[in-house]
């Protein structure tokens, strides 16, 4: 049989007037089998509707349950077909309710399957992001705390539109090449890129609940950008350009002291680990390495008093002091030797700067001999 406009219609009103009268089998039935001839027509938006219509219907009869099966059977067909919007829009429809019904696992690995379907859809970033935030806080509820961290870090990276590694490696490897400068713009784009997540993440908490998981994630993304102002300082340093030098140095230090400063709250928070605390003290050890690179000898001594008061009588504030990032900040304000700093900053995991490590070196040694 060749189905018209009108045959559609009218088979869909039939469908819809035997649910109505009580007759679910045969209107569901009816309603799958208008919604399955309008996809294999390319009415795919038309197919959509009338697919949520049939996973409502037989949500009155088999439940919520029912109703979850059916539409991912439905989000299946079109992922199979690369109409990955459409695909997405179900796992969204779906996730939402799992979502209100507490089913918070569930709920998770729906909302990260509507975040890779929209990303393979194009140009849904904000989407992908929505998506993989409200994952976040899904993990978040069931207390899976590192999960939510490092899954609402992709979210906000992906609401930036930002490629990090790409752009990361790229000054990396302009870096090798000898081109200080090249390397050194590809550091400052990604700092502000960084810059931006950063801004996403603001909007991000007017939609969510995700508490104290929000103190982590700035902490990492401050870490991030100054780590990436700090390469571009080294860069422009190797370069030769002092006014870009100065101008870098002083955003990465900024951006290290904001994230060390960060520290109490992630010792008074429920979400801490040793790997959080051990970030906020290399991002102190950083801020006081700076400023040894300023020749602001006595602002070193300021922070640390500072950093230390900020810490108070924080209940676990033993786990900073227990780090070799803390322990070599200290060794700086007591105006230790500095071959005896450097001989320890060599033997430690300098994160995304390893790459750039021999260049911090050689600056070191080049203040023994001032």
């Amino acid at each position: 049989m060749t189905y018209g406009i009108d045959d559609v219609e009218h088979e869909l009103q039939h469908a819809r007037f035997l649910l109505s009268q009580g007759k679910w089998a045969e209107g569901i039935q009816l309603l799958k089998k208008v919604a399955d001839h309008l996809f294999d027509i390319g009415e795919y938006i038309k197919a959509f509707d009338v697919y949520f219509e049939y996973a409502a219907a037989i949500s009155e009869q088999k439940g919520m349950a029912g109703f979850e099966y059916s539409l991912l059977e439905v989000a299946e067909r079109y992922k199979q077909n690369k109409l990955w919007e459409e695909a997405g829009r179900l796992y969204i429809v779906t996730a939402n309710y799992l979502f209100e019904q507490q089913i918070y696992e569930e709920a998770a690995w729906l909302y990260e399957q509507a975040a890779e379907a929209y990303e393979r859809a194009g140009d849904f970033h904000r989407v992908v992001s929505s998506c993989l935030v409200r994952a976040a806080e899904c993990y978040d509820k069931l207390g899976g705390g590192l999960r939510a961290e490092w899954t609402l870090l992709k979210g906000l990276i992906k609401g930036a539109n930002i490629n990090p590694t790409a752009t990361e490696n790229r000054g990396f490897t302009l870096a090798r090449r000898g081109d200080y400068l090249g390397a050194a713009a590809m550091f400052l784009s990604l700092a502000r890129l960084y810059e931006e997540s950063l801004n996403h993440l603001v909007e991000i908490l007017k939609q969510t609940e995700i508490g104290l998981l929000s103190v982590t994630i700035k902490t990492i993304i401050l870490h991030y950008t100054a780590e990436a102002y700090f390469a571009a300082a080294v860069m422009f340093y190797k370069g030769g350009d002092k006014e870009q030098l100065i101008k870098a140095l002083n955003k990465a230090k900024d951006e290290f002291e904001k994230s060390a400063y960060l520290v109490k709250a992630m010792l008074d928070s429920k979400l801490i680990s040793r790997g959080a605390v051990n970030r906020c003290a290399f991002d102190a050890l950083m801020t006081a390495i700076i400023l040894l690179w300023m020749g602001e000898i006595e602002e070193i001594g300021v922070f640390y008093s500072t950093f230390k008061n900020v810490l108070g009588k924080a209940s676990q504030q033993s786990i900073i002091q227990e780090s070799i990032y803390y322990r070599i900040l200290s060794e700086i304000t007591g105006r230790a030797p500095l071959t005896k700093i450097i001989k320890k900053l060599q033997t430690i995991n300098l994160g995304k700067l390893e790459n750039i490590r021999d260049y911090l070196m050689e600056f070191l040694i080049s203040k023994m001999k001032t």
